[in-house]
């Protein structure tokens, strides 16, 4: 299998020509920001979907602002990057990018020059029978000393740390309390549990990440769902009383837990898993953003299709190992490039369909 090329400042190059100097700051100091972007193959359609790709660019830019630098490319240019990185490197299969930018200057204060890489890489999927985590030793990192809302591959040293205990100690992955003691997030996803049949997942204001695919799970999947979801600190001991828990993050998709400390949790699978697999009335959003051209959008888990001949955009949506029927539904709104679909309508049932959310064993 052929490593996938690198997108360096303009040019796909191999990965051992993708090199930055031993003392810029990117290197000696960790002066950069990265995004992790997910594009999903879906062999039928010959195409490649990624999610949500203007969001990840936005909080990019957030990232290098409280760095205190910039790079020359436009968020075209950024879309254009990933293209050529997916289309240069003929990738059929899903696939994992770290966008990356970076300071080459040397120096702790350095903020030029700069520039910017793509990283693609297969990163294999969870443990299909979850995660055993445990609440690490290590404390969150807080907001006045190196805030997590920054993505910063620095940021990543505290992740580090309680990741090689957590497994030293023959867990999976660690999950993180802030120094107020109550529950953070893991090293590179956010938190949700259940408990007495609601949803719980902590604030904005506990050390976390901003994590997209949070916001979209509490914005578009949740409601679709029916669920009630509260946003309050959790405090150590009520992980473990949950009936169930996940992690969610571009990275993770959505990977549930099944046990913390060693207390089990509930039969191991997330209550929005199970309501997706289980019940006779799932429903899901469509969430779109170009990636090959203004007829392919983001979507996984789902076939894209192009305008239809009244103005409409068909999309077919397949859930394997589920469904034996193909569902087809209709999104009528013309916008797509704002990133949302705002309404989709199908048969037998309305429906929405959520991009690139996978979860877990059995929905492929």
């Amino acid at each position: 299998m052929a490593d996938f090329k690198i997108w360096m400042n303009g040019r796909l190059v191999p990965g051992d020509q993708a090199v930055l100097p031993v003392n810029s700051a990117a290197v000696f100091y960790a002066t950069n920001v990265f995004e992790g972007l997910r594009a999903y193959w879906n062999a039928q359609d010959g195409e490649l979907y990624g999610f949500r790709l203007q969001e990840h660019f936005a909080r990019l830019r957030e990232s290098m602002k409280m760095m205190r630098f910039t790079v020359p490319y436009s968020d075209v240019d950024l879309y254009e990057a990933v293209r050529e990185v997916l289309k240069g490197n003929d990738v059929q299969e899903d696939v994992h990018m770290h966008l990356v930018a970076y300071v080459l200057g040397t120096g702790l204060d350095a903020t030029t020059p700069t520039g910017l890489y793509i990283n693609p890489r297969r990163r294999p999927r969870a443990p299909e029978g979850g995660l055993r985590a445990c609440v690490s030793s290590w404390t969150r990192t807080s907001d006045n000393a190196i805030p997590i809302r920054l993505k910063s591959g620095s940021n990543y040293q505290n992740g580090r740390l309680a990741t090689l205990q957590a497994k030293a100690d023959g867990y999976d992955a660690p999950i993180l309390l802030n120094r107020g003691g109550t529950v953070a997030e893991g090293t590179g996803a956010t938190f949700f549990m259940v408990r007495r049949g609601t949803l719980l997942t902590p604030p904005l204001t506990a050390d976390i990440l901003e994590s997209i695919t949070r916001i979209t799970l509490l914005e578009q999947v949740i409601p679709d769902l029916g669920l009630e979801v509260v946003e309050r600190d959790i405090a150590r001991t009520e992980l473990y009383v949950a009936d169930e828990a996940f992690f969610c993050g571009s990275g993770y998709e959505i990977t549930p837990i099944t046990s913390i400390d060693k207390f089990p949790l509930g039969a191991g699978a997330a209550s929005i898993q199970g309501d997706v697999l289980y019940s006779d009335d799932f429903c899901f959003t469509v969430l779109c953003a170009p990636v090959e051209s203004e007829e392919s959008y983001t979507v996984a888990n789902a076939r894209i299709g192009y305008a239809a001949p009244d103005g409409r955009w068909e999309i077919a949506a397949f859930v394997n190992n589920l469904f034996e029927e193909e569902y087809r539904v209709y999104a009528f709104d013309s916008s797509l490039f704002s990133g949302v679909v705002a309404g989709v309508y199908g048969k037998p049932r309305t429906y929405g369909v959520t991009a690139s959310f996978r979860f877990g064993a059995g929905y492929d």
